[in-house]
């Protein structure tokens, strides 16, 4: 959602953004793992594995995942500059 210059958020449209996925530290460390021995980009059935795995559902598994590899891409691009 994109706001003219001026406009305001009403609490209608506040409502209507996603809730941010929080993570335990047993999910994090175990999605951790998932990315240390995995591919940059698991297909789906590897997602659905690692939700399973983690008792996350397979879209936010796949979220995570290319979060850490931007995160990944950007630090990449921190050390060789």
């Amino acid at each position: 959602m994109y706001l003219e210059s001026g406009q305001t958020m009403t609490s209608e449209s506040r409502s209507a953004r996603r809730q941010r996925s929080h993570f335990t530290s047993v999910q994090l460390r175990q999605l951790e793992t998932a990315f240390q021995h995995g591919e940059r980009y698991p297909d789906a059935v590897t997602r659905q594995r690692i939700a399973a795995w983690t008792d996350l559902t397979e879209v936010r598994v796949r979220v995570s995942i290319y979060i850490h590899s931007a995160q990944s891409a950007d630090d990449t691009v921190q050390f060789s500059a």
